[in-house]
């Protein structure tokens, strides 16, 4: 600072926080560490049962499709069954019309 300018401001310490030894510092982080641990179990246990309730959904979907797979398969034989007689049908009415014209 130049000597002909004089201080405008007082200048203070900033305060020092009283850090706690290190014995204390490490408890409080295992004891975070443990918390931590905690949750994570919890969460890794919910994750779980989450993933054995999808899975007994997907199991009862998969039944149900394949009772749906089954019902559609007689339905389709019933379709096919019923197309064969239309067509018997359709060529019985061709040759009864057929053989009234020449009547």
């Amino acid at each position: 600072m130049p000597p002909d300018v004089k201080p405008t401001a007082r200048i203070i310490a900033f305060p020092r926080r009283d850090n706690p030894p290190a014995t204390e510092r490490l408890q409080a982080a295992l004891a975070a560490l443990d918390a931590a641990l905690a949750e994570q179990g919890a969460a890794v246990a919910d994750w779980q049962q989450t993933i054995a309730d999808l899975r007994g959904a997907l199991g009862r979907l998969d039944s149900s499709l394949g009772s749906f797979r089954g019902r559609l398969g007689t339905l389709g034989a019933r379709v096919d069954g019923l197309h064969e007689q239309a067509i018997r049908l359709e060529a019985w009415a061709s040759r009864t019309a057929g053989s009234a014209d020449r009547a």
